[in-house]
């Protein structure tokens, strides 16, 4: 887990240049430029939606666990059958019981399982068993109760886009697009987590702005906001190569030409 804080001082310095050489304010400068520095950074951030982050939380989720249903068991139980036993336990919530039956060679698909007995032990396991990328890769042999099954998948569902929300302050300091439906995210129950990111701005005098996005947990993430400043600068220095040499300009505010805006 990891913060990242984007703030570059070879890029402000490119855009005064720029801002002067245009004869353009300087903090309208800034702020359309952080707009397109946050747009390039939420494109290459997963997922591209909310039904594919969903998707992929789904699949994880059946990796982790075998969730226990009481309906399904009871629909399915015969006298002195394995299902009634497992049943009931479930409905009792019998966690030991549960577990010693399958350690019996005879239960066909559930011998060897390890059973879950609270939602905390089993939101622990699936941070545990997730990899770099945040991908449960095999199947861990558990066991859990279908609700609390049922109550941590929806608690993930609810973080899908929680990097994207993390720039989303920003974005809208800048009037950068972003999607909408990573603007109100449910932090998960067990966890201890706080905002997913802020930002600090001023446009006017001496302009800056600030993103702060927490507890980003994508591998090599730093490196991709790096070579999207990168490309920021390399097309705002070819820019002010355009404008010293008389020619036209889109900031994205205005257009200048010959050091002055266009009207």
């Amino acid at each position: 887990m990891i913060g990242i804080e984007v703030r570059t001082a070879k890029l402000e310095v490119a855009l005064y240049r720029l801002a002067q050489a245009g004869n353009v304010d300087f903090g309208k400068v800034i702020k359309q430029e952080s707009a397109y520095v946050l747009k390039t950074i939420i494109a290459f951030t997963p997922p591209p939606n909310r039904a594919t982050g969903q998707a992929d939380v789904t699949l994880d989720m059946r990796q982790l666990s075998n969730p226990l249903s009481f309906d399904y068991f009871k629909s399915r139980e015969t006298t002195g059958g394995f299902y009634r036993s497992i049943s009931r336990y479930i409905r009792r919530r019998s966690t030991g019981k549960l577990q010693q039956l399958f350690q019996n060679q005879h239960l066909t698909g559930f011998f060897g399982l390890k059973m879950v007995g609270s939602p905390e032990e089993l939101a622990n396991h699936h941070r545990a068993s997730r990899d770099q990328w945040g991908k449960i890769r095999y199947y861990r042999k558990f066991a859990s109760y279908a609700t609390d099954y049922k109550k941590l998948q929806r608690d993930v569902w609810n973080r899908v886009g929680w990097t994207i929300n993390g720039w989303i302050p920003a974005a809208k300091a800048s009037g950068a697009k972003y999607p909408r439906w990573a603007d109100k995210l449910k932090p998960i129950k067990y966890a201890k987590s706080g905002p997913s990111g802020n930002a600090r701005y001023n446009f006017g005098k001496n302009p800056f702005i600030t993103a702060i996005n927490y507890n980003i947990k994508l591998p090599f993430y730093q490196k991709r906001v790096r070579s999207a400043l990168q490309s920021r600068i390399y097309i705002t220095e070819r820019k002010l190569e355009r404008v010293l040499a008389g020619k036209a300009v889109n900031l994205g505010f205005v257009r200048v030409k010959g050091g002055s805006p266009i009207i």
